[in-house]
């Protein structure tokens, strides 16, 4: 009888401790990176958007202190990936989402050219 109350009370154990564990998804996938300068500085606050070319929808979100993001719970398949940076290019990078653990993009931004143009209003001297 003390050996079954041990194996019901072992069992009830591993139940509650299971349950409390992570959930984990066969169906779905993720992408993670770090956003990068010329010289490898990392990039806080820049905007990214994920598009979804199936569907049509994008998801926004920024990268963190560090210059990192992560989109999780993505369905497989084909997106775009836009990064936006003030003072440097805006860049769109194709990207297959696949099942399980996130596919690591890392994006390095350009430096955007400056653009100067000069307004003249009004009439030279005479």
């Amino acid at each position: 009888m003390r050996l079954l109350s041990l194996v019901v009370v072992s069992l009830a154990l591993l139940v509650s401790f299971a349950s409390s564990l992570p959930a984990q998804t066969t169906n779905s996938g993720g992408l993670a990176g770090t956003v990068t300068d010329p010289g490898n500085g990392v990039l806080p606050g820049a905007l990214l958007e994920l598009k979804d070319h199936a569907k049509g929808t994008i998801l926004s979100t920024k990268t963190d202190g560090y210059g990192t993001y992560l989109y999780s719970f993505l369905l497989p398949g084909s997106y775009i990936l836009t990064v936006a940076f003030p003072g440097f290019r805006t860049t769109e990078v194709p990207v297959n989402v696949l099942l399980g653990p996130p596919v690591t993009l890392n994006v390095k931004l350009a430096i955007s050219p400056a653009n100067t143009s000069i307004t003249v209003r009004g009439a030279p001297p005479h």
